[in-house]
């Protein structure tokens, strides 16, 4: 009799799962493809979903990969066919870079900047052109990293010497010696090495930048070529993170560990005053929007990273439905 009751019962199960995936397939022949057998069953049976992927759906239609994302091989198999100026995402570079920057010419026209990380060679492109051109070829060798200063004229360059293994960064200043490609030659200075952390304030007219010092490290304030040193901070901590988001405020986030807590502070321009704004955080990596007003932060939560943002003055934590690192972000 109970084996007669356990095969009803496998008979209407297997009834009802089919018609569930009669009637999926035909919303999903209905919507014309924009909607698939899977996610058709998803909605019907509403269980195991994570709350972003209805965020990750909307994306997706948005982003109609066909017509909205071109790299450089696209754009010199098609000639002039391509408006690239309509295109919503266009690789512009196909080999390794370290930092970009945009300028407005005289023009009016926007020019991206950058540089090849392998060799140092700057290159720049209009952003409504398909045809980029090397402004400079002197060579840097395996540059790790490089913020570019206002003007996108001058840029601080950061490797790894090789032989001493210790940290470079190179400030140097783009000068032009004629119109033709390839006769801007470099001109600029070592700042001292060892620098583990560097920043620029908001203006880019000043950098910030951390150094060790015995057990511990120092913050230093000075401009981009190094002169005008001040030092603003000593520290027994020497593993910080560094940004420079409002005018006088310079934060520090501790390197993250996921096992560890983490701690962001403010550093007061000013007044050199160090106040804690979160603390005993696992996994924290942080975000500071342009007001020092909200913060951006990743933190590991049952072994995966979740992205939450911190409101300062409301002293309010909301959880976002994304799991993601802070630095695949920006604050619009």
């Amino acid at each position: 009799m109970f084996k007669k009751i356990l095969i009803i019962i496998l008979i209407i199960f297997i009834i009802v799962i089919i018609g569930l995936l009669v009637v999926a397939f035909s919303v999903s022949k209905k919507s014309g493809g924009d909607i698939t057998v899977q996610d058709s069953f998803r909605d019907l049976v509403s269980f195991g979903e994570s709350p972003s992927n209805d965020f990750s759906r909307k994306f997706d239609s948005a982003l109609n990969t066909d017509t909205d994302f071109i790299g450089p091989d696209d754009m010199a198999n098609s000639g002039d066919d391509i408006d690239v100026s309509s295109l919503l995402l266009r690789k512009v570079a196909s080999f390794p870079v370290a930092g970009v920057s945009s300028i407005i010419n005289k023009d009016a026209e926007t020019i991206i900047r950058f540089i090849a990380r392998d060799n140092g060679n700057i290159f720049e492109i209009h952003a409504d052109s398909a045809t980029k051109k090397r402004i400079s070829n002197t060579t840097i060798l395996r540059i790790w990293d490089t913020l570019w200063l206002k003007g996108a004229e001058r840029f601080i360059a950061r490797f790894l010497d090789e032989e001493s293994s210790e940290i470079e960064s190179f400030y140097a200043e783009i000068i032009p010696e004629g119109e033709i490609e390839n006769t801007s030659t470099l001109d600029g200075s070592f700042l001292p090495k060892n620098i583990t952390e560097i920043t620029y304030s908001e203006d880019k007219d000043k950098i910030f930048y951390i150094s060790s010092s015995g057990d511990g490290s120092v913050g230093i304030i000075s401009n981009p070529d190094g002169s005008k040193k001040v030092q603003i901070l000593d520290s027994p901590i020497s593993e910080w993170r560094v940004e420079w988001p409002e005018e006088n405020t310079i934060t520090l986030t501790t390197k993250p560990s996921f096992d560890a807590p983490g701690y962001l502070y403010f550093l007061d321009f000013e007044t050199e005053k160090l106040s804690n704004v979160l603390s005993g955080i696992n996994g924290l990596t942080t975000l500071v929007d342009s007001k020092a007003e909200k913060v951006l932060f990743t933190h590991n939560q049952a072994n995966r990273l979740l992205l939450s943002v911190f409101d300062i003055d409301e002293g309010e934590v909301t959880d976002l439905p994304l799991w993601t690192l802070t630095e695949k972000c920006v604050w619009s």
